[in-house]
């Protein structure tokens, strides 16, 4: 009702002003007082993308775990987006398990496009074993019958000598076991040869035969090998083979390879061992006499 005078003050009590009394449009965001509109105040997917402004969702606005795969769009995680060392093996979708020393090659019949594969792929070879060698006495490839291997000598030095220059010589040499070392076949066939008269030639010593597979390695007191600075290494490729044959050849094997010296010289390998007459062959042992071996062996085979 209208008042004579001055208005009273609170005219309008606590409370009084409900919905239905405050006009369409009259709440502007002036009226609103900071941190005044809750979860609670608004409605179930009133926020939509245009009301949202740009650059406005930061990182601290999202919850952890908020982004899911089914918010990312296609093709958008570019590399940019990938950490250093982010990607590991479980990352990769491959079509086989992973192996020690193998390779990731390309297959593009196989899920993911690739798979683990041994290095030694050459002309169907597979590698058996790899690796270096540091001061060892011998080095053993274990071998079977109807199979090809080829056996790579990379960078082949000698250390620890044990004998003078020109006491005897230090040649790469290979023996054969049919009983995996036990004993050593005691008859070999075939030598070491290079264009000049001091290749060595095979031996047999204490019942063991030696097939020879480099000129004498020393040519000085020290290590073998050091009196030739610039090509200080002894480096061979060397097949071998045995085949099931019968008669008076059984288990008769086949060893052939070429080797380079340290001054240049090239060394032809050809030669075998006469396996027994009931067992294959099944070890091959490399040495250096008098001395240990270093370098690098690589053992492949071809089935």
């Amino acid at each position: 009702m209208p008042y004579l005078g001055k208005q009273p003050v609170n005219l309008i009590k606590d409370n009084a002003v409900s919905t239905n009394k405050i006009a369409n449009d009259a709440v502007t965001n002036a009226k609103l007082s900071n941190n005044a509109v809750n979860s609670t105040e608004i409605v179930d997917n009133a926020i939509t993308t245009d009301k949202i402004n740009g650059s406005a969702v930061t990182d601290a606005k999202l919850a952890n775990n908020a982004v899911t795969t089914n918010k990312i769009n296609n093709l958008a995680v570019e590399q940019g987006k990938i950490a250093d060392q982010a990607i590991n093996e479980s990352k990769l979708q491959i079509s086989n398990a992973p192996v020690n020393n193998y390779v990731l090659t390309a297959q593009s019949g196989n899920t993911g496009g690739l798979t683990w594969a041994s290095p030694g792929s050459i002309a169907n070879f597979t590698t058996v074993t790899a690796g270096a060698v540091s001061n060892a006495l011998t080095y053993d490839v274990t071998v079977q019958k109807d199979k090809l291997y080829l056996i790579e000598l990379t960078g082949i030095w000698g250390s620890n000598e044990t004998q003078t220059s020109g006491t005897g010589g230090n040649y790469m040499r290979l023996q054969a076991s049919d009983n995996a070392g036990s004993s050593f076949i005691s008859q070999h066939y075939g030598d070491a040869i290079t264009w000049y008269p001091s290749a060595g030639t095979g031996s047999t010593s204490a019942g063991i035969a030696w097939l020879y597979l480099s000129r004498d390695l020393n040519n000085a007191n020290s290590d073998i090998l050091n009196a030739f600075a610039t090509q200080p290494t002894y480096n061979l490729n060397l097949y071998y083979y045995q085949g099931s044959e019968t008669g008076s050849n059984v288990f008769n094997s086949a060893v052939w390879g070429m080797g380079l010296h340290k001054n240049t010289d090239v060394v032809f390998v050809n030669g075998g061992f006469s396996g027994g007459a009931t067992s294959p062959i099944n070890l091959l042992r490399f040495n250096i006499n008098d001395a240990s071996m270093n370098g690098y062996i690589r053992v492949l085979r071809r089935d």
